[in-house]
């Protein structure tokens, strides 16, 4: 799920337009219209995420989402979508914290890679 997220919301630009149409199947033989409408919501906030211009004074937006009893942080940035795994609340306030001193996961590695 996180990395069909990842992929979708990483082939968009911030500052685009929303999609036309987004559709969801889902195959399963129970509560396959319940599954279908919470992904259907999940990407459609994600998409609403990704797309909006980020504020000067935020600089960042997120999106914690738990899967299989594991939380996960969808970090929305200029050049692309990172996530992390969050262990504990205080690893989600520490992520946000050092991504706001130091710059994203994304832009540390743009500059790692730009030394090399």
């Amino acid at each position: 799920m996180l990395d069909a997220l990842k992929t979708v919301l990483g082939k968009m630009h911030q500052d685009a337009l929303p999609p036309e149409s987004v559709d969801v199947f889902c195959y399963s033989k129970n509560l396959r219209g319940v599954m279908r409408n919470m992904v259907y919501q999940l990407l459609a906030e994600c998409i609403e995420l990704r797309l909006k211009p980020i504020e000067p004074e935020k600089r960042r937006r997120f999106k914690a989402i738990r899967l299989a009893n594991k939380m996960f942080g969808l970090f929305f940035e200029r050049r692309g979508v990172s996530v992390q795994m969050l262990e504990n609340s205080v690893d989600f306030y520490r992520s946000i914290s050092t991504n706001k001193l130091k710059g994203s996961p994304l832009l540390r590695q743009v500059k790692v890679n730009q030394f090399r």
